[in-house]
């Protein structure tokens, strides 16, 4: 079997996710791959929490702000146009995620109020935890790599790979908003 396509994304995670719909939408050809088989195998986006942030802060901020947070959080480690780019991107990512069916809420996290993905869905013992955007959605390793470890895993693979995305999608000449 022979299949063209503008982009395979690797793994059906919450960034492979993004990427390929988000490229979808803007013209291009999609192959998702993903090994995972068992609809419950261990994931980063199953014992996520659901609160999205950018370096322990309100993903609506500044992009300044949200950029010196990255660089506090990562202690000068991220890679200054990765730290850039989800600092600059992640405002349309939010804005992205409510049009496609996200529904969020803001709670109280140690005397914080956050953003969190809704609604909570129940785990095995009956206690509540924060809703996932997709069922099974999975993020692997996202957490290190360079933008640093806890720079918010489920939403900086939200942003880069809404960013990877868009990139394909100027390529095969769609237009970017």
């Amino acid at each position: 079997m022979s299949m063209e396509t503008d982009l395979a994304v690797g793994g059906g995670g919450i960034a492979g996710l993004t990427a390929a719909n988000r490229a979808a939408q803007l013209g291009a050809r999609v192959l998702v791959l993903e090994a995972g088989e068992d609809e419950h195998y261990a994931c980063n986006s199953r014992i996520a929490t659901g609160v999205l942030n950018v370096a322990h802060t309100d993903p609506h901020s500044d992009p300044a702000l949200l950029r010196q947070a990255i660089e506090v959080d990562t202690e000068g480690h991220a890679m200054p146009a990765l730290a850039d780019a989800l600092a600059g991107t992640v405002g349309r990512v939010m804005a992205w995620l409510r049009v496609e069916g996200a529904r969020m809420i803001k709670v109280p996290i140690h005397g914080t109020s956050r953003w969190m993905l809704a609604p909570p869905r129940i785990a095995r013992d009956g206690a509540p935890l924060p809703g996932l955007l997709a069922a099974g959605a999975c993020t692997g390793g996202i957490e290190g790599g360079p933008l640093g470890g806890y720079v918010g895993g489920f939403l900086k693979a939200a942003t880069l790979g809404f960013i990877a995305a868009e990139t394909i999608g100027a390529k095969v000449g769609a237009p970017t908003p």
